[in-house]
């Protein structure tokens, strides 16, 4: 288990989750991009539940191992989405038109409804 450290919070959540979520904030940091992430973690009481972070280019995030008990925390969709998210912003964009590239694109043919 880690901690996520943010903001003067202690975010206790698995190894992979906050592994991911140091990823993600690099690459938004590197685009100067910021987004909000709903991150599975285990509050002091027991309980798993989500807590809401605001990461971007000015986050100071640490990560931390933590002697906390292992907890099953449900990790599978969000680690999907936040790999989902940080490729697609390392992931060069392609514009498309309709169905073909915007190479056969050609700005004096007319379009529909002209």
């Amino acid at each position: 288990m880690k901690v996520i450290s943010y903001a003067e919070e202690h975010i206790v959540t698995t190894d992979e989750i906050a592994g991911e979520v140091l990823s993600y904030a690099r690459d938004l940091g590197r685009s100067h991009l910021a987004d909000t992430v709903d991150v599975p973690a285990l509050y002091e009481d027991g309980h798993v539940g989500e807590v809401q972070l605001l990461i971007g280019p000015a986050s100071q995030l640490t990560v931390l191992e933590t002697d906390n008990r292992t907890a099953d925390i449900p990790a599978e969709e969000f680690l999907a989405d936040i790999r989902r998210r940080s490729a697609a912003i390392r992931s060069p964009l392609v514009a498309r038109v309709g169905e073909a590239g915007i190479e056969d694109y050609d700005p004096d043919e007319p379009t529909d409804g002209s």
